[in-house]
């Protein structure tokens, strides 16, 4: 059995096993256990009373036996003395059953109707009627006589005691539907609420209290009352919460807050509903979050009073880190949160708010892997250069990862018919974030070249790449006398290379492609004619004019020069070709061999100074062209006509002749330098 007054009373521990239990106790034991509590609840009841007159009661069913422990308890609770003498020493039985009587008969006077309890029953111990004998002086000097705040005092007087007591606990406690003296106090919520009535500030939270904690709940409220409101705990904690506890040691407990008054310097605080409380943010979002990127949310309490935000972040494997909170101090009582996940899978995010749990909290939060930033990735190389890209001919770019996250490279290309992956993207990890992509467009036009991380376009994509006309391979050639100019038909390249004359070469009007230039010669073009089946090739620098390099053997073939003409450097076999001349005409340096070639005189024709071995080759006036009757070979450069005159009529063998001179160039030779057909 509990000392009297202090807080925290416990119950006295039972028997130890084996020790011989008086038969009373036997019959408690034996009948229910609610009789247990109601015992030690009017025990306790008792002695807060008697305190007060140094007198106390170990046991309920024995110590009220001589009367004395009896007669003090009702002069305390009346207020009024006996009236009647009395047995100090009771040594006798005798003087204990006057003594009991003396109690009773004061009770008579009082009004107060007891059944079927005598004095002998009180001397012999009976706990049943002493329990009854408890139990209406409760009623009477603790629920039906005083009068309480806020009672209208007829009503008071057609209740019984029991509906009084409900009655004034239902007006204290309209936000709970409280309709009995048992189950509706077993959380220990309803403790808490009905302290805070009586002296608001004392339980502010007690709407937040856990209801699966009855105990803890139940210890919180009564201690408040005890140190605070004068309210003993004539029942403990575990005793008011068990199932088995009887209305009568619940009304008796809570029959003592009608007359509570606050003591001064009791700890009030704001009235809190943590509940109230709310959070939100991508930090709480199921889904969403990822390792090692700060995770983010906010609390706002501007509804649940004033209290301290705690928030923990507990991983996957259980282990626990305090969040970062910093409060806002603005209107709504914000605060912002913030936690870094270390692991992926579900974390647990819990919310306190003045030790209690938020709204919905705890919250669970997956957390999966962490994305790249796509911001940091670049990209460059020829394949993304806007021009300078062909068909048919593979290119590349790379792309650079470092810095930027974990993340997947995505490479996708549009041609110019808007058809995704043709051409197909190659992509090659090179390691430490640095990755190779290679192509091989197959169409002239806009290709669209998409790059993107983690699904994200990287900066500048999608790139614009236009690509230009490929190249083809050659359809015919020779290696004597350097290369042969194809026609048009055939394509209008000059693809081979001579270790003399070089190549035949660029960009043929209308036609052909550039071949890069001769390392003795420079570059013949072509020129397609008007008639389909010929073709000659002649050298096609700037319409500006200029020198060619010179060549050891035949010199030099001059460009186009301006309109005023000029010179060629010599050559010390066939002198040298000239250009275009003023209109004139114009004569070019001779050669010991064959003379000069001279170009379009007026348009009277002439002829040009004589070769000891062909005579001269001279110009054709414009528009004839071709091959003439009397052994001549024309030479037709743009805009030009040459006729060649050879000694032996009607004979190409003047010009089997100069083949002769020429060596290795041979017949063939000759006719490309002077123009002669494919």
């Amino acid at each position: 059995m509990s000392a009297p007054g202090g807080r925290g009373r416990a119950a006295e521990p039972p028997a130890e096993p084996g020790a011989e239990m008086p038969a009373t106790e036997k019959d408690l034991a034996e009948d229910a256990p609610w009789k247990r509590i109601q015992q030690n609840t009017f025990t306790r009841w008792c002695n807060e009373h008697l305190k007060c007159v140094q007198k106390r009661v170990g046991n309920l069913q024995t110590d009220l036996g001589d009367g004395l422990r009896l007669i003090a308890l009702l002069e305390v609770l009346s207020q009024k003395q006996m009236g009647r003498k009395y047995n100090a020493r009771p040594t006798f039985r005798q003087m204990q059953l006057e003594n009991v009587s003396v109690a009773l008969e004061f009770l008579e006077r009082e009004n107060i109707k007891l059944v079927s309890i005598d004095s002998k029953a009180i001397v012999d111990g009976n706990l049943k009627l002493i329990l009854g004998l408890i139990w209406t002086l409760i009623l009477h000097y603790s629920i039906s006589m005083p009068m309480w705040d806020e009672e209208d005092e007829e009503e008071a007087k057609r209740q019984t005691p029991k509906q009084r007591l409900l009655g004034w606990i239902q007006n204290r406690l309209p936000q709970l539907p409280i309709t009995n003296f048992s189950k509706d106090w077993q959380s220990g919520r309803a403790l808490g609420a009905l302290v805070d009535s009586c002296a608001p500030g004392l339980c502010p939270d007690w709407d937040s209290w856990d209801p699966s904690r009855p105990v803890d709940n139940a210890r919180e409220a009564m201690q408040q009352a005890d140190e605070w409101l004068g309210i003993p705990q004539v029942i403990t904690p575990e005793e008011i919460v068990d199932p088995n506890v009887d209305e009568h040691s619940v009304m008796t407990y809570l029959s003592q807050f009608p007359k509570a008054k606050l003591k001064p310097g009791a700890p009030l605080r704001p009235k809190l509903n943590p509940k109230k409380a709310r959070a939100y943010g991508p930090g709480i979002e199921p889904t969403g979050n990822v390792v090692q990127q700060r995770a983010e949310f906010t609390v706002e309490t501007i509804s649940a009073g004033q209290g301290e935000v705690l928030v923990y972040v507990e991983d996957p494997d259980g282990h626990r880190e305090e969040a970062k909170v910093v409060a806002n101090n603005d209107k709504n009582r914000t605060f912002s949160v913030s936690y870094v996940p270390k692991v992926t899978g579900v974390h647990k995010v819990t919310v306190l708010f003045a030790g209690q749990h938020i709204a919905k909290s705890p919250f669970e939060v997956q957390v999966g892997r962490a994305a790249g930033d796509a911001g940091r990735v670049t990209a460059s190389g020829p394949g993304l250069e806007p021009l300078g890209n062909v068909a048919n001919k593979s290119t590349h770019f790379d792309i650079c990862t470092a810095g930027a996250g974990p993340g997947e490279v995505g490479v996708s290309i549009v041609d110019p018919s808007g058809r995704r992956g043709t051409p197909e993207a190659v992509l090659e990890d090179r390691g430490a974030g640095s990755f190779r992509c290679s192509y091989k467009p197959q169409s002239e036009g806009p290709h669209l070249v998409h790059v993107t991380f983690g699904g994200v376009p990287i900066p500048r994509s999608p790139f614009s790449v236009t690509v230009g006309q490929g190249e083809t391979p050659p359809q015919m050639g020779t290696r004597r006398g350097g290369g042969v100019c194809a026609h048009p038909s055939d394509l209008g390249l000059c693809p081979l290379l001579s270790p003399i004359l070089g190549s035949l070469c660029s960009k043929p009007p209308n036609s052909g492609v550039s071949v890069p230039p001769p390392p003795i010669r420079g570059s013949l073009s072509f020129k397609p004619p008007h008639h389909p089946k010929s073709g000659v090739c002649v050298f096609q620098p700037p319409q500006s004019g200029g020198l060619c390099p010179p060549s050891p053997i035949l010199g030099s073939l001059c460009s186009h020069p301006p309109q005023s003409g000029g010179l060629c450097p010599p050559s010390p076999i066939l002198g040298s070709l000239c250009s275009h001349p003023p209109q004139s005409g114009g004569l070019c340096p001779p050669s010991p061999i064959l003379g000069s070639l001279c170009s379009h005189p007026p348009q009277s024709g002439g002829l040009c100074p004589p070769s000891p071995i062909l005579g001269s080759l001279c110009s054709h006036p414009p528009q004839s062209g071709g091959l003439s009757s009397r052994g001549s070979l024309s030479l037709t450069p743009p805009r030009l006509g040459v006729s060649v005159p050879s000694p032996v009529s009607g004979s190409p063998g003047g010009l089997r002749g100069l083949s002769a001179l020429l060596g290795p160039l041979g017949a063939p030779g000759l006719s490309l330098l002077l123009g002669g057909g494919s």
